[in-house]
């Protein structure tokens, strides 16, 4: 994880082959759990049309510090770590490399 990504300096970027996802790297800087948590939920209250205060929490879905932890574990150069799960109809992966894959629910 050579590469660090700032969050106010990161933009999402949607993939050319699937029109329904978006990738956003999070801050790795930062404390991993909440940057992590923050990214997941502030794109899936943007994609879905829902305000963040209106969101269930993230812990329905997934353990954020079991996620944080996993995600700061070492990581050989030739491995990553990929974890993927739903959350308000939208399937998010974030990896080990400082990203989340977010994939809208389709309408």
């Amino acid at each position: 994880m050579s590469n660090k990504m700032i969050r106010s300096e990161s933009k999402p970027t949607r993939s050319d082959d699937t029109l329904n996802q978006t990738t956003i790297p999070f801050d790795e800087t930062g404390d991993p759990e909440s940057d992590i948590v923050l990214t997941i939920v502030e794109h899936v209250a943007d994609l879905t049309d829902v305000d963040v205060t209106e969101l269930p929490p993230l812990y329905d879905s997934v353990n954020p510090g079991a996620l944080a932890d996993l995600m700061a574990s070492p990581q050989s150069s030739d491995s990553s770590v990929d974890v993927s799960f739903r959350y308000q109809g939208c399937r998010i992966t974030v990896s080990s490399a400082g990203t989340v894959t977010i994939e809208e629910p389709l309408q």
